[in-house]
C-alpha cells in the first residue's frame, strides 16, 4: 500500500490540512506583530510617535497575537 493511500484511507488528510491552516495563522501572528513594530519604529524615527505610543502599540499587538493563539488552542480542543 502506498503512503498516499494510507493517508487518504486513515483520514489523515483532514488533519494535515488543519495543521497547515494553523501554521498559516501562526505565521500571520508573527507578520502582524513585526509590521506593527516596524510602523511604530518608523514613526518614532521620523518624530511622529512618542514612547507611550510605542508601548501601547507593542502591548496591543502582543495582546492581539495572544488572543488569536488562544482562539487557535480552543479550536484545537473542540476538534478533539
Amino acid at each position: 500500500m502506498d503512503k498516499e493511500q494510507l493517508v487518504i484511507e486513515q483520514n489523515y488528510l483532514k488533519k494535515v490540512l488543519k495543521e497547515i491552516k494553523k501554521q498559516k495563522q501562526n505565521y500571520e501572528n508573527v507578520v502582524f506583530a513585526l509590521a506593527i513594530k516596524l510602523i511604530v519604529m518608523i514613526l518614532g524615527i521620523t518624530g511622529h510617535a512618542e514612547m507611550w505610543m510605542a508601548v501601547f502599540a507593542d502591548v496591543g499587538a502582543a495582546l492581539i497575537c495572544v488572543l488569536n493563539a488562544v482562539r487557535l488552542l480552543s479550536a484545537k480542543k473542540a476538534a478533539k
